[in-house]
């Protein structure tokens, strides 16, 4: 079974064509609003799990929440209320404890 996969280049030629309007175009080219509303009847108290890499000391691998926002945006446009997430891990780092995570600027407003 073949999984489509989408892809955005993030090279900016254009100043229109920026990041944030790529990962926008990302969330309407897979549907997200489709996929988040057969779920259930979304209302005002719908949550919707988004799954990412909050990252770690000294990582600079992980997605900047100013593109995270963009998806933020997309799900709170379907009614429903985002609600970020990570994931423990097997090695021994600050992560491996869920109540745990690195610092950073992450908030929903």
């Amino acid at each position: 079974m073949s999984v489509p996969v989408y892809l955005a280049k993030l090279a900016v030629k254009n100043p229109s064509d920026h990041r944030l309007a790529k990962i926008k175009r990302l969330c309407d080219a897979v549907g997200l609003a489709d996929k988040v509303k057969p779920l259930g009847t979304v209302g005002e108290d719908e949550v919707v799990a988004i799954k990412l890499h909050f990252g770690e000391a000294g990582n600079d691998t992980y997605l900047h929440p100013t593109f995270v926002r963009q998806v933020v945006d997309c799900v709170k446009a379907t009614g429903a209320r985002p609600f970020l997430t990570d994931t423990c891990t097997l090695y021994k780092s600050t992560r491996r404890i869920a109540t745990v995570l690195r610092p950073m600027s992450w908030t929903l407003r």
